[in-house]
């Protein structure tokens, strides 16, 4: 809003988008994330010094990185996501987009936000949590409630499915990169803390790698999953019976089994079996008689 400010152009958010995403990002934030439940790390950390700084070293690499993605996202939303989106440049259908691809971007992130060091599992213990989950929920609820039917009270029109994708998919991506800027820890400094370290905070386990990657993926395959159930319940014909529980089922093989097969790995590749052909007949004759061969076994 602002940059669209300086240079002359409308403003994408207007008066009610600013309070939806400032409810969002404080209110709504702060219930979220100040009830969780306290971590074991947490626990065993050294309080922070009366005079330390309100904002850690990993606070500011978190919001530095997360900023720079969303400024950039925005920024080309704004003076390209017309062209992309198919639509007239500056209207309300181009704004809502940029707006929808902001709050997701803030709704992902709180996914990132449970966790402000290096340790990256979005979904930990989560169920634990059932304030996050539901301010999550009412802010997807609310976000579609403004979107489609927010109308000239929000300036904004109902977007397409595919379009509802796009944007999702363009917060999502928040999720990866929190990933990656946790590659690179940022230690706080000695100075920053009361007391002496002990040596319960260095008998925690730190996260590796390829943990992290594992945690991205089940999120990604949660994401793809819902996805596609969506999809197969939405058809016109779609009945809830055995039949379409199964092709439920075949779908997410197919999909896993199209990912796995675009890796370069010809020699493991797998085929998906149809639901409705997984099962085997087995059908045993017994020469009882010995008539011919004389060794009476069983021919499968």
């Amino acid at each position: 809003t602002f940059v669209s400010s300086v240079g002359g152009f409308q403003p994408p958010l207007n008066a009610v988008m600013m309070l939806w995403v400032n409810l969002i990002m404080d209110t709504m934030g702060a219930l979220a994330l100040g009830t969780e439940p306290p971590s074991e790390e947490l626990l065993l950390r050294r309080p922070y010094k009366r005079d330390a700084s309100l904002i850690s070293l990993p606070m500011w690499r978190n919001i530095f990185i997360q900023s720079v993605y969303q400024l950039v996202l925005l920024g080309w939303l704004l003076f390209e996501g017309a062209e992309f989106f198919s639509c007239v440049d500056g209207s309300k259908h181009h704004f809502t987009i940029v707006f929808n691809a902001f709050v997701w971007c803030q709704i992902f992130n709180e996914f990132n936000a449970r966790e402000i060091g290096d340790t990256f599992d979005p979904l930990s213990k989560i169920l634990r949590s059932p304030m996050f989950v539901s301010v999550i929920a009412a802010t997807v609820a609310g976000q579609y409630a403004i979107v489609e039917y927010g109308g000239d009270f929000t300036s904004t029109v109902p977007l397409s499915q595919e379009e509802w994708v796009l944007t999702a998919a363009m917060g999502a991506a928040s999720l990866p990169l929190g990933l990656v800027m946790r590659i690179f820890p940022v230690y706080e400094s000695e100075a920053s803390f009361a007391g002496e370290k002990t040596e319960g905070l260095a008998a925690v386990k730190k996260q590796g790698f390829v943990a992290k990657v594992v945690n991205l993926t089940v999120i990604f395959a949660l994401m793809l999953g819902s996805y596609v159930a969506y999809e197969i319940v939405t058809e016109d014909d779609y009945d809830w019976n055995v039949q379409s529980a199964k092709k439920i089922v075949q779908a997410l093989v197919d999909g896993w089994i199209s990912s796995y097969n675009s890796l370069d790995n010809p020699d493991l590749d797998v085929v998906a079996v149809p639901v409705e052909e997984v099962g085997v007949e087995v059908k045993v004759e017994v020469d009882v008689g010995g008539g011919g061969g004389g060794g009476g076994e069983p021919e499968l």
